[in-house]
């Protein structure tokens, strides 16, 4: 299957989640098998998973079937060849901390003329063994591409791994006789200024609030000026308040508001969150720290410092607008404010192109 060939059905497989999503529920039985499946494979990974509700895994798709736009495929891969002439097997280890969070990963091995040897999550090992059955529907010739494994990895050329930072010590061993790219724990950042509109705080909301908080790109701590006051931000991320009706977001936000009192930790309670003032990068579900700098060179700064624990930088007005003199894009990986988890598909994980990665496999 030559380059086009992988690219068309890649940007069908965005259409069928479109049209997925847009069906009725009472006209599902108008979609082909593999569609219907992956209907069935939503709700039984909800079912498997309590993070993974149905709407978190409807967006997920949805973002989906955004980013599988022919010019954006083509774009990602401008640098790989028409034919591949080495084809080579790919084992892919997964996260699964939010919906499909390894798809990128599959598709750009895919799209390389590669197969897949993946090893999914616990948490999330139902979704891509359905959206892969839409694939081989969409185009036959990928059957075979790709093999969903349990135990131990037969034999295979190169490996991408995505863990904890625990795991991180443990890939690099296990993979150091094959190329390979590893993934750790990252976090992402935000950086307010005061000046933010109402509108582009509550797509800041989005970054905080999609599936739980839970994936590398939400933010986790908020750069504020001196000063700061959270009142609007407060205000507007009641639009994602239903999040309190889940009960294990629920009962998290109840026990870290139990700890911070018992510790006599100020906080400031958004009514289904907390803000907690601290320079960690990382924090639990429902909590989000903030830090306070005197001058934008500070915040960059400390962007500077903490490169390797950031996955990317969210930034409103003026940032958006105004030169950023001492870092450069592939340093802070800037995205706006409502963008953290819609990214392009050139916005690669860790900054790594994982593209370029696999072609030198």
């Amino acid at each position: 299957m030559n380059k086009d060939k992988r690219i068309e059905s890649f940007a069908r497989l965005g259409v069928a989640f479109h049209n997925i999503l847009q069906t009725d529920r009472d006209r599902t039985s108008e979609l082909s098998a593999a569609s219907r499946n992956l209907l069935a494979a939503i709700h039984q990974a909800e079912q498997k998973n309590h993070w993974f509700t149905e709407d978190m895994i409807r967006h997920s798709l949805k973002a989906w079937s955004e980013s599988l736009r022919t010019d954006s495929l083509r774009k990602l891969c401008l640098a790989v060849p028409s034919e591949q002439h080495h084809p080579l097997r790919i084992a892919i280890i997964m996260a699964g901390n939010i919906p499909l969070v390894g798809m990128h990963d599959w598709m750009s091995t895919l799209l390389c003329g590669h197969s897949a040897l993946v090893k999914l999550s616990q948490k999330d090992d139902v979704l891509l063994p359905a959206v892969n059955q839409l694939l081989c529907e969409i185009e036959p010739q990928w059957a075979g591409f790709t093999d969903f494994v349990d135990g131990i990895l037969p034999h295979f050329d190169g490996a991408i791994a995505t863990g904890s930072n625990n795991s991180f010590n443990y890939f690099n061993y296990y993979f150091s006789k094959v190329p390979h790219v590893l993934r750790h724990n990252m976090q992402s950042v935000a950086i307010l200024s005061g000046q933010e509109s109402r509108e582009e705080l509550s797509a800041l909301c989005d970054d905080l609030f999609l599936y739980f908080g839970l994936g590398c790109r939400n933010v986790s701590l908020l750069l504020v000026p001196e000063g700061y006051d959270f009142s609007t931000l407060i205000e507007v991320s009641q639009r994602y308040a239903n999040l309190s009706s889940h009960h294990a977001y629920s009962s998290t936000y109840d026990y870290h508001k139990a700890l911070l009192l018992m510790n006599g930790v100020p906080f400031t309670d958004g009514g289904f969150w907390l803000l907690k003032e601290s320079d960690a990068t990382a924090s639990p579900v429902s909590v989000v720290n903030f830090c306070h700098y005197n001058t934008p060179s500070e915040a960059i700064q400390f962007l500077e410092q903490h490169n390797s624990e950031i996955q990317c930088v969210a930034l409103g007005h003026p940032f958006t607008t105004t030169p950023k003199p001492t870092v450069q894009p592939e340093t802070m990986r800037p995205v706006r404010f409502g963008q953290c988890q819609r990214p392009e598909l050139t916005d690669f994980a860790d900054g790594v192109d994982i593209i370029d990665a696999l072609l030198k496999m």
